[in-house]
């Protein structure tokens, strides 16, 4: 990984199955409902590990409300990318109606409490652009539904999350919301001949963009790209890769091997991807794709 380079460090919310989190859909009274919040990630190349310390979580509309943590929580985003996701909030009593934004508190104050480690074993503390206080913002409406459980995933786009090079690295917002009853999974596996390319610079990564038939492009041109994988190779020799938390919808998946290359603040005209194909994901379902 060249540090030079600067590093989108997307968060995603998504569902973190992992610490078991369930949407509740128990009676209410006093016109209340519950919200589950999960936190998942689109990882990124050169880094092992991306720590972060959540303090609170904020929502904005039908009720104003702080829900600050007795303990802090501390999630790294690289235990959860595919359908893996960890929870923030399980069934937290909110009044019922519409809200307009959520904002996640996140403690970069404390030394090491959130930071990113490279592969070399170098630590980097991560701070926030616009100062910790105001955490990490995404304005998405969603609604509460009275006498009744909502559960949403946040997706970390961590490679357009993470900005910097060895003399600093911020985490910026660059967040998606879901509701976990609306999507779908999609995993497949790459042929190795496409990591032979004559393009395959550092970096094996299968983009994900809104809509068929996009022409997909690095991470600064094209604001369509939703998240990206990792293609790695599992023991037996086969690379696979698995993105989790789309929306229902038409998607086009395209495979780079140019991944590490991808600056998200500059545009980058020789970046290139090998293959790409049209996929529809459906609620509740994992879809296969294969890159051959």
């Amino acid at each position: 990984m060249n540090l030079s380079k600067q590093f989108f460090i997307r968060v995603s919310i998504l569902g973190l199955s992992s610490l078991g989190l369930v949407a509740c859909n128990t009676p209410s009274s006093n016109g209340t409902g519950q919200v589950s919040l999960n936190v998942t990630d689109a990882p990124i190349d050169g880094a092992s590990k991306v720590m972060v310390t959540f303090n609170s979580v904020e929502l904005h509309g039908a009720e104003d409300k702080t829900i600050t943590f007795d303990k802090p929580v501390q999630i790294n985003l690289l235990d959860l990318s595919g359908s893996k996701s960890a929870g923030l909030l399980v069934n937290q009593p909110l009044k019922a109606g519409d809200y307009q934004w959520i904002k996640l508190g996140v403690d970069t104050t404390n030394q090491m409490a959130t930071y990113i480690e490279m592969k070399d074993g170098t630590d980097y503390d991560l701070t926030i652009p616009s100062g910790s206080e105001s955490g990490l913002k995404l304005v998405r409406g969603f609604t509460v539904a009275q006498g009744g459980g909502t559960d949403f995933t946040i997706d970390f786009n961590l490679r357009k999350s993470i900005v910097g090079n060895s003399q600093g690295y911020k985490l910026k917002p660059a967040l998606r919301m879901v509701d976990n009853l609306e999507v779908g999974h999609v995993k497949g596996t790459v042929a190795a001949t496409l990591l032979q390319d004559s393009s395959c610079t550092s970096g094996n990564s299968v983009y994900v963009f809104s809509g068929k038939d996009v022409t997909p492009t690095d991470e600064y041109t094209n604001s369509n790209v939703l998240t990206t994988a990792n293609v790695t190779m599992d023991t037996s020799g086969i690379y696979n890769y698995s993105v989790g938390f789309l929306t229902a919808g038409d998607y086009t998946f395209a495979f780079t091997c140019q991944s590490a290359d991808d600056d998200p603040e500059a545009q980058d005209a020789n970046f290139k991807f090998v293959a790409q194909s049209n996929v529809t994901v459906a609620a509740n379902t994992t879809t296969d794709l294969n890159f051959q």
